[in-house]
């Protein structure tokens, strides 16, 4: 039995580290009404700051899944959640 994280589970690990940040959509939401977004735009961030760690959970589960088969195209999709993931985060932080 492997007694050690691979490196593609520390990856895994680094994808969900936002999740530990959901706390501050409760401190976020309010903030980003300062911006002027509409009503719309508003509703769209606010919801999308509290459904994120489910979506990068699910994807993390499909990762990991995945990595036993197919182990190139894993690594692959993998890097684009990271981008997405943490390009999402960046432009939140942007307008704030």
């Amino acid at each position: 039995m492997n007694s050690s994280f691979s490196k593609f589970s520390w990856a895994l690990v680094g994808l969900c580290l936002p999740c530990a940040l959901w706390p501050l959509a409760l401190l976020l939401t309010p903030a980003l009404s300062n911006v002027g977004f509409s009503g719309l735009w508003l509703n769209i961030l606010s919801i999308s700051l509290w459904v994120y760690p489910f979506i990068l959970f699910y994807v993390a589960y499909l990762l990991h899944k995945s990595h036993k088969n197919n182990n190139k195209s894993v690594k692959f999709w993998l890097l684009i959640s990271y981008i997405i993931a943490y390009g999402y985060w960046g432009y939140i932080f942007s307008l704030i």
